[in-house]
């Protein structure tokens, strides 16, 4: 069976933990942008973190089922309904066939996710189901869904009455207290002045207009570099803090190239990865740096918080199933 979708919304694809191993011939590994999120959709329903879900941008499309499902939303703070009834996020949501699910302006941050119970059935391009617009391979058909497109699941039926009314501690999703972009130093450090290093601690950047899934162009003020010569391309990967040459950083995304000749100014830490996914152009920002100890000790913590959820997840689904 299959949900038709009846409008795209902004940008809705097809993604999961992304496509690794193949770097070394050029291909980005994609991916859900807030990681986060999109593990934590999957595991509230039990299924596997790498499961095929959806990713949306600032508005939501507007889906119809044709077979009883689990849904399960997350990410940013999403007005939703199904049949005019509200739909709360960070819960399993029992859905009939032929109901409508309509998913509409994100109230607060970028990204949503979708995932169904069993996940999504697509074709896996490089052992992944992720989009990669740029190079129209992935997802569904390689592009962002659009009104009439049909993606099959497998039915889950429920139901309509049961009541999933668990909620997983957020404490340590997004670890919200820091309001600062931590990040890491690099071996280009002596490629900036003093007054560069102060700049980028101690001044707000904005994220520009022209920003996407590959990198985010950032606004405000200038980066001077000791010296503008071309250099030799090394490795960058998601949360690579470029410096151009007008100055202006730019944080590499999901969708970002395996090579840069641009000198580095630090490396954004996977705990906060997510958080900056969840930023939109307009949006201010400011850099703190970290240590690679305290760092590591974030992202166990998070991984901790994941392995919790999972084997509640997995005891609650247990429960539904034989209860």
């Amino acid at each position: 069976m299959s949900f038709t979708v009846e409008d795209g919304g902004i940008l809705t694809t097809v993604q999961d933990t992304g496509r690794s191993g193949f770097r070394h011939l050029g291909i980005p590994v994609c991916g859900a942008m807030d990681s986060l999120a999109a593990r934590i959709a999957n595991l509230m329903l039990a299924n596997e973190v790498s499961s095929p879900l959806l990713e949306y941008t600032l508005t939501g499309p507007t889906l119809r089922f044709h077979a009883d499902t689990v849904i399960c939303l997350t990410g940013g703070t999403v007005t939703a309904r199904l049949e005019d009834q509200p739909v709360p996020c960070y819960q399993p949501v029992v859905v009939q066939a032929g109901q409508i699910l309509k998913l509409g302006s994100i109230r607060q941050g970028c990204r949503g996710y979708l995932a169904l119970k069993g996940g999504l059935h697509v074709d896996h391009i490089m052992q992944s189901a992720s989009t990669y617009l740029r190079a129209c391979i992935g997802g569904f058909h390689g592009r962002s869904l659009a009104t009439g497109d049909n993606l099959p699941y497998i039915p889950y039926p429920l139901s309509p009455t049961l009541s999933i009314d668990w909620l997983p501690s957020q404490d340590l999703m997004y670890n919200t207290t820091p309001s600062a972009i931590r990040i890491l130093p690099t071996t280009d450090h002596e490629q900036f002045s003093d007054d560069s290093w102060q700049t980028l601690f101690n001044q707000p950047f904005g994220i520009d207009n022209a920003s996407d899934r590959m990198g985010y162009r950032l606004t405000g003020p200038t980066i001077t570099r000791k010296d503008q010569t071309e250099r030799l391309t090394q490795g960058v990967t998601l949360g690579t803090v470029q410096v151009p040459h007008d100055g202006h950083p730019i944080i590499l995304m999901a969708d970002s190239q395996p090579t840069g000749g641009y000198p580095v100014m630090g490396q954004v830490i996977s705990v906060d990865i997510p958080r900056l996914a969840q930023m939109k152009p307009g949006d201010k920002l400011r850099f703190e740096p970290i240590e690679l100890d305290n760092a590591q000790s974030l992202l166990r913590t998070q991984e901790q918080y994941l392995q919790r959820l999972s084997i509640a997840a997995g005891y609650k689904w247990k429960d539904i199933v034989h209860g």
